[in-house]
C-alpha cells in the first residue's frame, strides 16, 4: 500500500459520511425539490469518485470487496455528462449503495 491510498479512502469515507448527512431526514420528493442539497450530494459524489480515481491499482486490487469502477464511473457520468445528470440516480446511490460503502470504508481504514 501506498501512504497516501490510506489518506485517499479517509477522503472518501468523509465524502460517504456528508453525502449521509445531507440526505438525513429527506425523501426523495424533498431532495428532489431542494437544488442545494442535490448538488451537494452530486459533488460530494464526485469527489468520492476522484479520490477513488487517485487510490492505487495494487491496493484496488488488495481490495476488491469495494466497487471502485462503480465509484469512478458515477464521478466520470458527474463531471463529463453534468447536462443530463438524474437526481433520482444520485438519491438512489446516496440512500441506497452509500451506507453500504461507509461500511466497507470503515474497515479500511481500520486495519
Amino acid at each position: 500500500m501506498q501512504p497516501d491510498d490510506l489518506v485517499l479512502v479517509e477522503d472518501m469515507l468523509d465524502e460517504v459520511r456528508d453525502a449521509l448527512e445531507f440526505v438525513r431526514g429527506y425523501g426523495l420528493e424533498r431532495f428532489l425539490d431542494d437544488g442545494r442539497t442535490c448538488k451537494a450530494v452530486a459533488y460530494s459524489l464526485q469527489t468520492l469518485g476522484e479520490a477513488a480515481n487517485h487510490v492505487s491499482e495494487r491496493f484496488r486490487a488488495e481490495h476488491p470487496v469495494v466497487p471502485w469502477r462503480d465509484i469512478i464511473g458515477m464521478r466520470r457520468r458527474l463531471v463529463h455528462a453534468y447536462r443530463a445528470v438524474s437526481f433520482e440516480i444520485v438519491w438512489a446511490v446516496a440512500k441506497e449503495e452509500l451506507p453500504e460503502l461507509e461500511i466497507l470504508l470503515s474497515d479500511l481504514v481500520e486495519e
